[in-house]
């Protein structure tokens, strides 16, 4: 039995490598609705209970549907705001149901607010009025400004990243730069495929030390074939070394946050690039880098290159040819 536990908690803690960093922050789902919903999420405890007078039943469904998902969230490992995406529905059913119960109390008591707030005013018994109600307004509109879920729409229209977020990747911006790239190259190593695939129609080789790391034990080995997608995988930097080596033409793509990172684009893959390739002009708004390199394709190759032509994606490479 204690095996067992023992087994299901190892689970449960586990982390990608790209993940670890947010391994012990319990706090990480909090701080993200804090910054989303300010007013509503420090109210949620007032708008819970709330709820529950107005409709119980559904109230607390959605209340230990959206607890319990958080709770576990939380202490989980593994953390990233998509991960709970499926769990704001259920909170937004709560703050819904929360305010439709105070809203008539606030309706009902607006007028002797406003008055007793004009009382305090010293200004003439003309302007008192309009000024208290204008006050009251402010304060609503205060309120909706603070709570930027609204701004959380417009930056997703316009691709801009909120300060804990990645900015989003749009491989269409780049898919004109890298045209060239993607037709002739002979190898072209990404750190996120999938992306690469689906806009620019290749992705030869994959380097990603944490994706490595989640094939099965079997294949866990430098150009290991990740199942899910075909694609070898590497994880060292020596490897992007040889491919460069190897092959006389190519580019070496993915998000612009991966450049820097010490478990993708570090240091030494940097100054492994800087030494071979050049950098390739891609728009900013694609947030991603890219840097290429060129030879002339008849240099001999070495003799340990023989085994890496079948990664090639081009066609007559891909032929044997």
């Amino acid at each position: 039995m204690t095996g067992a536990i023992e087994w299901v908690w190892e689970r449960y803690q586990y982390v990608q490598l790209f993940n670890a960093d947010k391994r012990n922050e319990f706090w990480f789902y909090f701080v993200r609705f804090l910054v989303l919903y300010p007013t509503l999420w420090t109210l949620v405890g007032f708008l819970a209970l709330s709820a529950v007078i107005l409709h119980a039943r559904l109230a607390w469904f959605a209340i230990c549907v959206f607890g319990v998902s958080f709770i576990l969230m939380s202490l989980a490992g593994t953390k990233a705001t998509r991960y709970l995406s499926f769990a704001p529905p259920f909170l937004a059913i709560v703050w819904g149901l929360g305010l439709a119960q105070i809203a008539p109390w606030v309706s009902r008591h607006a007028p002797a607010i406003r008055t007793r707030l004009s009382e305090t005013l010293a200004l003439p018994e003309r302007l008192k009025t309009g000024t208290a109600a204008a006050l009251l307004a402010l304060a609503c509109v205060i309120i909706l400004l603070t709570n930027p879920f609204w701004l959380r729409t417009a930056t997703v229209i316009g691709n801009v990243s909120l300060p804990f977020e990645r900015p989003a990747t749009d491989w269409r911006e780049a898919r004109e730069a890298l045209a060239p790239w993607t037709a002739n190259a002979e190898i072209m190593i990404t750190t996120e495929e999938l992306g690469a695939i689906y806009f620019l129609g290749r992705s030869d080789v994959r380097y990603s030390p944490s994706k490595l790391a989640e094939i099965p034990e079997d294949r866990r080995v430098e150009f290991g074939i990740d199942l899910r997608t075909g694609r070898p995988i590497i994880a060292k930097p020596e490897s992007v070394q040889r491919l460069i080596g190897c092959f006389s033409s190519g580019p070496v793509v993915g998000p612009i946050e991966h450049w820097g990172s010490p478990i993708l684009i570090s240091d030494e893959v940097q100054s492994i690039l800087i030494r071979h390739a050049k950098p390739i002009d891609v728009p900013r708004e694609s947030h991603l880098y890219a840097w290429g390199w060129t030879r002339a394709p008849g240099e001999a190759r070495p003799d340990h290159c023989a085994d890496l032509v079948q990664f090639s994606g081009r066609r007559d490479h891909a032929r044997g040819r």
